[in-house]
């Protein structure tokens, strides 16, 4: 995939990456590419960097107001979710 399909990214594009390169968890910096962690190494994507406010808005929808007002608190958020079909995901997000 060309780094432009990633123009505006958003979680089920993440989380479909994540699922297409067996990947465990997902490493999500401001001012870094999306990191999937697979097979126990850390792998950076050819992505675009992510912005505070695009992590922001890709936390918004996978998370609940309490984990959202813990990363706004603190900057930073280790977190699971499920999606319904696809799996359970592990993320971390930071600003």
């Amino acid at each position: 995939m060309v780094a432009e399909t990633y123009s505006r990214m958003n979680a089920a594009m993440l989380l479909q990456l994540m699922v297409d390169t067996n990947a465990s968890d997902l490493h999500l910096k401001a001012g870094s590419p999306p990191v999937l962690r697979i097979n126990g190494e850390l792998k950076p994507r050819d992505l675009p960097a992510l912005s505070a406010a695009a992590i922001e808005l890709i936390l918004a929808e996978i998370t609940n107001e309490e984990q959202r007002e813990r990363f706004n608190a603190e900057k930073e958020l280790d977190f699971s979710c499920t999606t319904d079909g696809i799996g359970r995901f592990r993320v971390n997000a930071a600003l």
